[in-house]
């Protein structure tokens, strides 16, 4: 297809058919490279994942199995997820007594879990699944900003109320993000892939330790040097998600190294390690993400 080129100022513009836009998935701001070829110049859009469908079949799994595997699939990017079942109603394995639950109930719940996917199909052997967004790089930031944000709320909750089941609904939350920014980064490879997959996995096992954090302050009464740590690590991680916008992680790379000097190995200061390695991770990550877009 013939295109004209527009002048602007001291450049030049391209624009693309509309029907090119949709077919490739791409928005505002989204970059393409161009390459000099001796028959001319080469535009290539970037590289994402073909719609694809998968159907699983099940017969007698477990529902742990069940959702590790619709898990996987949708981790791994399908667009089209079919689950097929061989009767009507699946082990459950969430409890110690022997029962099963209906696939219909296993669907419903499903439906709720993960981000950008919706139960098209339902029958009492049979859900499908499928994609509805148009996913890319600013679906990615605001999964992941959205990650920090909830993060700092259960570390919040944790050090003022330790309301239990609302931390580890947040805990929840982070953990169906983890996989959205997983199955986008599978969809659309991106120049950062290593530092956002090294980010994600951090974000996640900060949250996990804030949950073994919370556990612990539930059996035992936290003392007032416990909580004032824990608050510094809040401070801490705050500076971080402002470094992860603006790039500039020196001063709080410095004073998280100086807490985990601080720290004893006392059963809370461990806890309280732990949680400050994982800050380092972030911290790294970020770092990284900064050096390869230079």
């Amino acid at each position: 297809m013939e295109r004209h080129l527009i002048k602007q100022r001291t450049s030049y513009v391209m624009s693309l058919p509309i029907a090119w836009v949709r077919k490739h998935h791409l928005q505002g701001g989204a970059s393409l490279t161009v390459t000099a070829q001796k028959e001319g110049l080469l535009i290539t859009a970037p590289s994402m994942r073909a719609e694809e469908s998968i159907e699983i079949a099940f017969d007698a799994e477990c529902s742990d199995v069940i959702w590790m595997k619709m898990i996987a699939a949708y981790v791994s990017g399908y667009t089209n997820i079919a689950l097929t079942f061989a009767r009507t109603e699946v082990p459950f394995t969430k409890t110690k007594e022997k029962r099963a639950v209906s696939v219909q109930q296993l669907l419903s719940d499903m439906a709720t879990q993960f981000v950008g996917m919706e139960l098209f199909e339902r029958t009492a052997t049979k859900g499908v699944f499928r994609n509805l967004l148009i996913e890319g790089q600013k679906e990615l930031d605001n999964a992941l900003q959205r990650m920090f944000y909830v993060i700092k709320e259960m570390l919040k909750e944790t050090i003022e109320t330790r309301e239990y089941l609302g931390i580890i609904e947040m805990d929840i939350s982070v953990n169906r993000l983890k996989n959205f920014c997983l199955r986008m980064l599978n969809m659309y490879p991106q120049q950062q892939q290593s530092f956002l997959l090294k980010l994600v996995d951090g974000l996640e096992q900060l949250a996990d330790g804030i949950v073994v954090l919370l556990r612990y302050c539930v059996q035992h009464p936290p003392t007032p040097q416990l909580l004032k740590r824990c608050g510094e690590v809040l401070a801490l991680f705050t500076r971080t998600h402002a470094g992860y916008a603006s790039g500039d992680l020196n001063e709080v790379v410095v004073a998280t190294k100086q807490l985990a000097r601080e720290l004893t190995y006392t059963p809370q200061d461990l806890l309280l390690l732990r949680l400050v390695d994982m800050l380092t991770e972030v911290q790294e990550a970020i770092v990284g993400i900064g050096l390869e877009k230079t």
